[in-house]
């Protein structure tokens, strides 16, 4: 298995957090993306340009995942909005995964899994449109952001051949959800 390209999409507009945020956080711009742009968007602009970084072609793909916490639609998945807006196959696997911070791991771990069992690349869409639902709240605006990214995972090493799954290893503790809301 192993990572074949990464590619983001940022909005244009980067705002600048006040000097009292960068001192507490580090975090000195934030992209907000123009009102109506969805995860979707800013992903498929994501994907396209990793799949050209690799010369990958819609056929080579036997999954793609979505996973974000702020999919503007309920239906149908973003994973399958991409799928069609990217051209891949109606018979690969396609499906969301609602997931915040700990998104990426989550799907890249999905994303093995997969590309090891299809014996086909698998696209990894992570992104969130959070600037408006944050707009306003002091405690989270400076903070939250909207960005798409593409993952391309091959289950071949770069010498071609087929490899062994990634070996993961997660934590969970539920006990502090709380803090979140």
């Amino acid at each position: 298995m192993r990572i074949e390209a990464i590619a983001a999409c940022l909005p244009a507009n980067a705002v600048r957090n006040d000097e009292k945020i960068v001192r507490a956080t580090g975090v000195v711009t934030r992209r907000l993306a123009p009102s109506g742009t969805t995860v979707v968007d800013l992903c498929v602009a994501a994907a396209e340009r990793a799949m050209t970084d690799v010369g990958a072609r819609p056929t080579d793909f036997g999954a793609v995942l979505c996973v974000s916490f702020t999919q503007r639609d309920r239906m149908p998945a973003a994973a399958i909005q991409a799928q069609a807006r990217l051209g891949l196959p109606t018979d690969v696997i396609a499906f969301d995964v609602s997931l915040a911070c700990s998104g990426w791991g989550y799907g890249l771990y999905l994303a093995g899994l997969l590309a090891h069992e299809t014996g086909k690349k698998v696209l990894l869409l992570d992104g969130d449109v959070q600037g408006e639902r944050a707009c306003g709240d002091e405690g989270t605006e400076p903070l939250l952001a909207d960005a798409g990214t593409a993952t391309v995972v091959s289950p071949r090493s770069p010498d071609g051949e087929a490899s062994a799954p990634w070996r993961f290893a997660f934590a969970a503790d539920g006990t502090k959800g709380e803090a979140l809301k």
